[in-house]
C-alpha cells in the first residue's frame, strides 16, 4: 500500500462517523455532514411518549437536524403527525429497527408499546456542525 493511500485510509476511519449522517433528506440540500450532539434513553410502556425537547432543541444552540430512533426490547407503535400513539393506531417499528426523523417531525413523534412487553428505544441527535 502507497503512503497516499494509508493516508487516505485513516482519514476515512478518522471521520467515519460524522460520514454516517450525511443524510439529505434532514439536510435539506445544505452543503454540510450531520454531526451528533446528543443521545437519550426513552423508556415505553403503556403511556404514550414524546422526545424529549431540551435534548433535541437545547437553549442556546443549534437544534437537531435529525434523529435516529432505534427500538429495542419489544416493538413499538409510533406516530409522528402529532396525534398520541395507541396500541391500536400508529406505526408498528420492530425490536432492533431504526427510524430517520427530521427536524419538523421532532415535536411530532409519539412512542407506545406494541403489546405486553415494555420496550426501550435510543435516540441519536444530528444536527449541522457549528
Amino acid at each position: 500500500m502507497n503512503t497516499t493511500r494509508l493516508i487516505a485510509a485513516i482519514a476515512l476511519l478518522a471521520f467515519a462517523n460524522v460520514a454516517q449522517a450525511d443524510d439529505p433528506d434532514c439536510a435539506k440540500g445544505q452543503n454540510f455532514v450531520l454531526v451528533a450532539f446528543a443521545d437519550e434513553e426513552i423508556a415505553v410502556s403503556t403511556a404514550a411518549k414524546a422526545l424529549t425537547t431540551a435534548t433535541y432543541n437545547p437553549s442556546g444552540a443549534t437544534n437537531a437536524s435529525m434523529a435516529l430512533i432505534t427500538v429495542d426490547l419489544a416493538d413499538v407503535r409510533m406516530r409522528f403527525s402529532g396525534s398520541a400513539a395507541t396500541t391500536d393506531a400508529g406505526h408498528v417499528v420492530a425490536d432492533g429497527s431504526s427510524v430517520k426523523v427530521c427536524t419538523a417531525e421532532l415535536p411530532l413523534v409519539s412512542m407506545i408499546r406494541d403489546g405486553g412487553t415494555d420496550a426501550e428505544v435510543t435516540v441519536t441527535y444530528w444536527r449541522a456542525p457549528i
